[in-house]
């Protein structure tokens, strides 16, 4: 019996395919990328817009981080962090300063 595989597998497993193409810098890596994004969209919707578009750079940022895409990634840290002040969010704030200092420091 074939075995369904459950919204959260597909993610993770799209999201693995779109480090790895970004990482070779393949053919489609881009598209991987939206695709995944366009999954993760619905999550914004379920945390309120502004706090799920946070999450939504955060979890960019790690993909990004990942592939080695490091302008990449602290762009959408920054874009987060501007967001989250504006929104007063101190929690989201520290989870941003934290991974960014991570990133410059090559953890």
């Amino acid at each position: 019996m074939e075995k369904m595989s459950s919204p959260e597998n597909s993610e993770k497993d799209l999201r693995s395919k779109a480090v790895e193409a970004l990482k070779n810098n393949a053919e489609g890596a881009k598209e991987l990328f939206l695709e995944w994004r366009l999954l993760r969209e619905a999550e914004v919707e379920i945390l309120g817009k502004e706090k799920g578009a946070i999450r939504l750079l955060i979890e960019s940022a790690d993909i990004f981080a990942e592939a080695g895409m490091i302008g990449e990634a602290m762009e959408n840290l920054y874009d987060a962090h501007i967001y989250a002040s504006q929104m007063h969010d101190t929690e989201l704030i520290s989870e941003i300063e934290r991974k960014t200092g991570d990133i410059e420091n090559g953890a």
